[in-house]
């Protein structure tokens, strides 16, 4: 897990929306390069919204746990 701390998750989430607005200029506003070139541009784009998301995912599900398990041993 890559994220480690709120201000990460905070981080990682203003990364990610940034990436999904250059993707989407990608794609109104192709730029001078060749098309071969502009589709290599956007699946690294694709590539690296696709691994914040991952690790977003990955974050939630552990806060999600820890929360159980607090909730659990609060319980005891």
């Amino acid at each position: 897990m890559a994220i480690q701390n709120e201000q990460q998750y905070q981080v990682t989430q203003t990364n990610l929306k940034e990436l999904e607005q250059a993707l989407a200029n990608l794609d109104i506003n192709p730029s001078t390069l060749s098309p071969r070139l502009l589709q290599a541009q956007k699946q690294g784009v694709e590539v690296l919204i696709a691994r914040l998301r991952s690790e977003i995912v990955e974050y939630d599900r552990f806060k999600q746990q820890l929360q159980t398990t607090i909730a659990t041993n609060s319980e005891n």
